[in-house]
C-alpha cells in the first residue's frame, strides 16, 4: 500500500475555497468543495459548492417564487435554517 500524505502549508481563512481530502470516509464532507466564509477562535463556517441536488427551491418553502437555480446540501451543518449565495 502507498501512503500519500499532503502537507499543505496554507491556513484556512475567510474567503478560501477547501477540498476534502478524496479519502475522508466521512458521509457528510467527503468529496466535498466548500467556501469558508468565517474562519477564527470561535469557529467556522462555510457552504458546500458541489453537493447538489435534484429538488426545487419552491418545494422546500412554498413562499419561494418558482425560478430555476441549484440546491447544495451540507455546510453549515444545519437542517433547519436556508443559506443563500447569491449575486443580487
Amino acid at each position: 500500500m502507498i501512503d500519500i500524505t499532503f502537507k499543505n502549508k496554507i491556513p484556512p481563512q475567510k474567503g478560501r475555497i477547501l477540498i476534502s481530502d478524496p479519502f475522508l470516509g466521512d458521509d457528510y464532507f467527503e468529496r466535498s468543495v466548500v467556501y469558508l466564509c468565517e474562519h477564527n477562535q470561535e469557529g467556522s463556517f462555510g457552504f458546500v459548492l458541489n453537493n447538489l441536488v435534484e429538488i426545487n427551491l419552491n418545494d422546500l418553502n412554498e413562499q419561494f417564487p418558482e425560478i430555476t437555480t441549484k440546491i447544495s446540501t451540507g455546510g453549515p451543518v444545519e437542517t433547519e435554517s436556508m443559506f443563500f449565495i447569491h449575486t443580487l
